[in-house]
């Protein structure tokens, strides 16, 4: 151990040109009077002598420089000098124990020293507790820890107190605590800004620009601060980064944010049916290649796949599709292949079975849209910008087809057993080949048959099936039209309540007078009779007729019989008849009544023979066609007719007299409503008047000279026509309503009662 004591002033030291790492230690603690205490076995660890200093250069030290020149020489060698909490005493220690044994000291504590060096003012090894003012402790722990600190040297995070126990030789202390100024600065400002997603989807865009980015990074050599994250509501992005990074981000996303242009081509198959080819479309065209990176395969996602849409028209049978000149230019390199395909069995048999309405309708339907020309095996044209310097150019390498976004020209698809010449579009330098080879006018504006259509069709009876052979295009043409037209139609319950009112009125007055008496042995009779009583002249009675009479009688003298009636007559009829019609079908109600007639002969030598001549019909005749319309309003198309006879059959052999009143119209009802027709009404009057002439004109007292028959007839007609819709596919509606009515008659369905019974 070296000691000393009180304070030293800064001498000058000359070291010798070698000496002892010992040696060494107790020089230095006897020029700067320090107390240091040492094991000489630690300095020496064979035993013997210990490691040799050796000096060149200029030798003389202050006693501060060579205090700092002792430590720095003990650090090297793995020791360190340290001095315990409250001690007086320096000690030297191996590097890995100092830090348990130094003393720790706040950040400021270190005195300074007026030209004199002494114990109160050294330090070797030495802990330190930094208070930090802007970082976290472990923000700069892990900052310090890539500079590649080594032990005993260490930075280690007090909790989350914000401080820091810094170990360090003293020589070095000051220039670790200023790298950790350094570190402890304020963060960079840190701003969200929100960038809107304008054509691709915001997740597809966000990991396209995130490669790109990586990209950049990987060549620049410098990481471009930030992220990019996509917003909830799918629409937008959120930029997170540095003020000075956004605008570069920004420009990565107007940069990809971009969609190519698309056109819509409209494509047909002859082998194909143009489900079959949208289906492999979307295996072929749509899918992405494996062999591609992951940010080209989001951009193709984003820029082409998303975009590509495909529609199937079965009426026409083609192939509507949507997408970028790339996309076409593949789709049309798949349809030439798959039209390169032999064609001479291309015509396969199918039976649809016809589930709803007769097949003979249902062929019938078919083959007038086949003679109209709607199934024409050559009226489908593929649209693409195939020009013949086009068709040439495309064989080069690298050629590209890119329509214009109104360019259309059709390429005709051959009948079977077409040339291949035929399937070349007409174009203007050919004007004879677009009228010879031009098949897509064929079927507009003239018939064609079946088998110049290419269609076979039979029909089956027995399992209701119209069976075709045709190609696979027209069969999904026509699987199309037998699913639009073999569809089952509801039902409609008409329901009808005929009234029929009739008002008669009569009335007979009239007087009967008559004298009769003599004169100069002449008998005479004044009578003015009209039937009234009865009896003889001279003899007269009222009778037992109807109504009011009167009669003042004298028999053999005179008489006067006064009577009156009249007659008051109302009836009604009522019929309500119902039925079950399909839609569009027709429904009709008769209730006619058949007057026989007779027809005379003469012929000579037999007389007169009478035979039957026919039946004349008087009645009631309603037909009625519903149609369904929109929303269930029903629209109903009715016509009623009412005939009756007038008056007896004549007598020459003709048929009786009939009068006949139609009524014909157009109504549309919601469902469940009823519909009234009436207005078919006949009046009827008549007057009739029997007088002596002459004096029954006389006013007043001619009224006793007349007798009248008046009469007044009304009959009215009300038809109530109610029509519900019956759309229950199990027809429970139907069966309702037949129960129902069969309860009301008392005709039981058929099924057994449902009693609850108790189970015990």
């Amino acid at each position: 151990m070296a000691s000393g004591g009180g304070s030293s002033p800064s001498t000058v030291i000359t070291l010798p040109d070698q000496i002892e790492l010992g040696s060494l230690v107790l020089l230095t603690a006897d020029a700067i009077k320090v107390t240091v205490e040492f094991d000489p076995a630690l300095l020496r660890p064979t035993g013997a002598q210990g490691p040799t200093i050796h000096f060149r250069g200029d030798r003389e030290l202050t006693t501060g420089e060579l205090w700092e020149f002792t430590t720095q020489v003990l650090s090297n060698r793995g020791f360190a000098m340290v001095r315990p909490p409250g001690s007086k005493v320096f000690s030297v220690v191996r590097a890995d124990a100092a830090a348990g044994l130094a003393g720790v000291r706040l950040e400021g504590d270190a005195q300074g020293h007026d030209g004199t060096v002494n114990a109160a003012n050294l330090t070797g090894f030495v802990s330190e507790l930094v208070r930090l003012k802007h970082r976290s402790a472990k923000d700069i722990t892990d900052l310090t820890g890539k500079i590649g600190l080594k032990p005993p040297s260490a930075v280690t995070p007090i909790g989350d107190s914000g401080l820091l126990l810094v170990s360090e030789y003293s020589t070095r202390l000051d220039d670790l605590r200023r790298l950790i100024e350094r570190f402890d600065v304020a963060r960079e400002q840190v701003r969200i800004a929100v960038v809107p997603v304008r054509n691709l989807p915001a997740g597809t865009l966000a990991a396209s620009v995130t490669a790109l980015a990586g990209k950049r990074d990987s060549i620049e050599g410098t990481k471009l601060r930030g992220d990019v994250v996509v917003a909830p509501d799918g629409k937008s992005l959120f930029v997170v980064a540095p003020d000075e990074s956004h605008k570069q981000w920004a420009e990565l996303i107007t940069l990809l944010d971009q969609l190519e242009p698309v056109v819509t081509v409209e494509y047909a198959t002859r082998a194909f049916t143009p489900r079959e080819v949208a289906d492999l479309i979307d295996k072929t065209v749509r899918e992405t290649p494996s062999s591609a990176s992951p940010a080209a395969a989001a951009a193709a996602s984003a820029t082409t796949n998303d975009r590509l849409r495909t529609a199937i028209n079965d009426l026409t049978g083609t192939l509507i599709v949507t997408g970028t000149p790339s996309q076409q230019e593949r789709i049309r390199k798949l349809l030439d292949q798959l039209e390169s395909a032999p064609t001479a069995a291309a015509r396969p048999l199918r039976a649809f079975s016809i589930r709803n309405r007769p097949a003979e309708e249902v062929m019938s339907t078919l083959t007038a849209l086949v003679h109209g020309g709607a199934l024409h095996a050559a009226d489908i044209a593929r649209q693409a910008d195939r020009s013949s310097d086009q068709r040439t150019a495309g064989t080069d390498a690298g050629a590209q087809w890119s329509p214009s976004a109104g360019s259309v020209m059709p390429v005709v698809v051959p009948a079977p057993g077409a040339s291949s010449a035929s399937a070349e579009a007409p174009n203007a330098s050919r004007p004879d080949r677009g009228r010879d080879d031009g098949l897509a006018q064929a079927g507009r504006g003239r018939n064609t048959g079946l088998a110049a259509s290419g269609i076979s069709m039979n029909l089956d009876k027995g399992t209701n099936s119209v069976i075709v052979m045709a190609e696979p295009r027209m069969l999904a043409q026509i699987e199309a039209l037998i699913r639009l037209i073999d569809v089952r139609q509801p039902q409609v319950m008409l329901e009808m309540t005929l009234v029929s009112l009739s008002d008669q009125d009569a009335m007979n007055l009239g007087i009967e007078l008559e004298k009769v008496g003599s004169f100069d042995g002449a008998s005479y009779q004044v009578s003015s009779l009209f039937g009234l009583a009865g009896g003889t002249a001279g003899n007269r009675t009222a009778g037992d007729s109807r109504g009011l009479t009167t009669a003042v009688l004298n028999p053999g003298d005179f008489s006067i019989v006064l009577r009156a009636l009249q007659t008051l007559s109302t009836g009604s009829t009522r019929s309500m008849p119902s039925v079950l019609v399909s839609n569009n079908e027709s429904a009709s109600f008769n209730s006619v009544l058949q007057q026989p007639y007779t027809v005379s002969n003469t012929t000579s030598g037999a007389g007169t023979t009478t035979s039957f001549g026919g039946t004349q019909d008087a009645g009631t005749t309603i037909s009625v066609t519903p149609q369904i319309a929109e929303a269930d309003q029903l629209l109903l198309q009715y016509s009623i007719a009412l005939s009756s006879f007038i008056g007896a059959p004549p007598t020459n052999g003709l048929p009786p007299a009939r009068q006949q009143n139609t009524v014909t119209s157009k109504a549309t009802i919601p469902d469940g409503f009823t519909v009234v027709v009436g207005g078919i009404e006949l009046q009827s009057e008549g007057k009739n008047t029997s007088q002596i002439p002459g004096i029954g004109d006389v006013p007043l007292l001619g009224e006793l000279f007349k007798t009248r028959d008046n009469s007044a007839g009304r009959s009215r007609f009300y038809v109530f026509i109610r029509a519900t819709v019956l759309r229950e596919q199990q027809l429970n509606d139907l069966k309702h309503l037949s129960g129902h009515a069969g309860r009301a008659a008392g005709v039981s369905d058929g099924f057994p009662a449902m009693r609850p019974r108790i189970i015990k």
